[in-house]
C-alpha cells in the first residue's frame, strides 16, 4: 500500500513569534483530498552534557503549557542567528542555558517529538570536556542548573519524574551508542 501524500497547496494559518499555524491540502494514497493542519517549528538542538565525573547535567524550568517545573537536557530553537549551522546552535544553547562550553561535541542524531501535530526536528548531540563560563540567558528565560549521576538519572525517568520526550530520547540513542 502506498503511504505518502502529495501536497497540492499549502496555507499559513497564523503567523506567532518563531511558530506558524499551517493547514497543507494533500491528495491521499485513495486519491482523495484532505487537509492537514500542523504547526511549523523552526526546529532545535538538545545537548547532551557529561562532565569529569560522569554526572549529567540537566536544567530546571517552567514549562507554562503543562504548568510543571520540568528537568530536561538543555535545548533551543534553530531561530536566532539565520543560516546557523547546528553544531553552533548546540555550543550557543549550552553556554546560553547552562555557563559551559564543551570542547568535545558529537551529533548523535535526531527526533521529531510530535510528528502528528508539528514539524519540529530536533538534532541531537553528546557534550564532553566541559569548562565552566557564563549563562546568557534569553529574557524570559529562569532555569537552574543540575549535576545528577547516570543511575539517578535513569531512575528519574523509571519513576516518571523525568517525563520530557527530548531528553529521554537522546539519553537512550546516546546509550544505545554506548556514550553513557
Amino acid at each position: 500500500m502506498k503511504l505518502k501524500e502529495k501536497l497540492i497547496a499549502s496555507k499559513d494559518v497564523l503567523d506567532f513569534d518563531c511558530y506558524t499555524l499551517k493547514r497543507d491540502t494533500v491528495i491521499l494514497p485513495t486519491s482523495s483530498k484532505k487537509d492537514r493542519t500542523y504547526i511549523h517549528h523552526p526546529g532545535g538542538v538538545v545537548i547532551i552534557a557529561i562532565n569529569s565525573r560522569e554526572e549529567i547535567l540537566l536544567v530546571n524550568q517552567y514549562r507554562h503549557p503543562i504548568k510543571e517545573i520540568t528537568r530536561e537536557f538543555p535545548a533551543g530553537k534553530m531561530d536566532k542567528i539565520p543560516n546557523e549551522r547546528i553544531e553552533m546552535a548546540a555550543h550557543r544553547e549550552l553556554k546560553e542555558e547552562t555557563g559551559y562550553i564543551s570542547n568535545n561535541l558529537i551529533h548523535i542524531g535526531h527526533t521529531y517529538p510530535s510528528a502528528g501535530i508539528l514539524d519540529e526536528k530536533l538534532e541531537l548531540f553528546f557534550a564532553t570536556d566541559l569548562e565552566k563560563s557564563t549563562t546568557d540567558l534569553d529574557e524570559d528565560e529562569f532555569i537552574n542548573i543540575e549535576w545528577i549521576s547516570k543511575r539517578k538519572f535513569e531512575s528519574l525517568i523509571k519513576d516518571n519524574t523525568i517525563s520530557d520526550a527530548k531528553t529521554v530520547a537522546a539519553y537512550f540513542l546516546a546509550k544505545l551508542n554506548e556514550l553513557v
